[in-house]
């Protein structure tokens, strides 16, 4: 599924940097008497807080992977809630500010059959998103305090479209256009939920032949009102340059980059030597080979980027 791909594409990026951090690792074990259960948290601590890359296994069933910062869930991250057999299993993904859903994310209601892709502010759906059902329905256009809010467009299983205003979820309540798959519109005033009756005031107009000819070369452009490609992840290339050394995006020294991988990676070999597990021969020649870091002075050319890119693959397999 589409949601797949892109927790596939985001675990890469994201654990393609997890070593770098120099934060201590731990595990803290929290006795919930009320649950009979316990909240764990295994990863990395900053100043005796969680602070860094981590998994919190929460009392209630939940659980959240990703990035900490003073205790709070913040940054990218996975948090999963309930299971399949549960009354309301439930999956987000995407990045937190201070314990809530602030950013690009996607949420996939398993038990509704939705899945919203798209702004969040303080846990609620803020901003342009899309939504899409189990039953065949595609919204997309703004959502304010959870709710479809605004403009937007609605597109059904059998090809009508519905362009204009809404007020709450899959209600129409405003301006619009309702176009059919036949060709057929209506313009005017709407209101009511999608499914369950729309009243309307406005104009039917029947196209004729040659207009409806003219019809069918147009086609329906969606994506306007989506989250625009560079707004979303933010959060994974944000940690993925602080990993680098980098305070603002896109800006950094490359050697001071280069020393933070070099210093991950001894770090890590001292932590592989500490282990009980003896190192297999081929992670021996692999952090070996580590240790030679990739010449990156002068003109950038397609050969430093192979052996970068090489090389950061090796990183990220051991």
């Amino acid at each position: 599924s589409s949601f797949s791909l892109i927790r596939i594409i985001i675990t890469i990026i994201q654990y393609q940097f997890l070593f770098f951090s120099l934060y201590r690792f731990g595990k803290y074990i929290i006795p919930k008497k009320s649950l009979k259960k316990e909240d764990c948290y295994l990863g990395h601590w900053k100043d005796g807080k969680m602070c860094g890359q981590g998994t919190f296994c929460y009392a209630n069933g939940e659980v959240y992977e990703g990035c900490f910062q003073d205790n709070n869930r913040h940054g990218h991250g996975l948090l999963r809630s309930g299971k399949l057999t549960s009354s309301s299993p439930s999956m987000f993904i995407g990045q937190w500010v201070m314990d809530k859903k602030t950013g690009y994310g996607v949420f996939d209601d398993i038990t509704r059959g939705e899945k919203y892709m798209g702004m969040w502010q303080d846990d609620l759906r803020q901003g342009n998103g899309l939504v899409v059902t189990q039953f065949g329905l595609y919204h997309e256009g703004a959502f304010s305090v959870n709710k479809m809010m605004g403009c937007g467009v609605l597109l059904s299983e059998d090809d009508t479209v519905y362009e204009g205003e809404f007020s709450d979820d899959w209600t129409l309540n405003g301006k619009g256009v309702l176009r059919m798959s036949n060709g057929d519109c209506i313009e005017g005033v709407f209101s009511g939920e999608w499914g369950s009756g729309i009243k309307v005031n406005g104009t039917y107009i029947k196209p004729s032949i040659y207009e409806g000819e003219k019809e069918e070369t147009k086609t329906l452009k969606l994506g306007r009102l989506s989250v625009p490609a560079d707004e979303k992840w933010k959060a994974v290339f944000e940690e993925c340059w602080r990993q680098l050394g980098c305070e603002i995006p896109g800006k950094g020294d490359p050697q001071k980059a280069w020393d933070n991988i070099a210093v991950a990676i001894t770090t890590k070999r001292r932590q592989q030597k500490g282990s009980p597990e003896p190192l297999t021969r081929s992670h021996t020649q692999t952090l070996e080979s580590l240790e030679r870091i990739p010449q990156h002075d002068g003109p950038f050319t397609m050969e430093k980027y192979e052996k970068i890119k090489g090389y950061l693959i090796n990183v990220n397999c051991f």
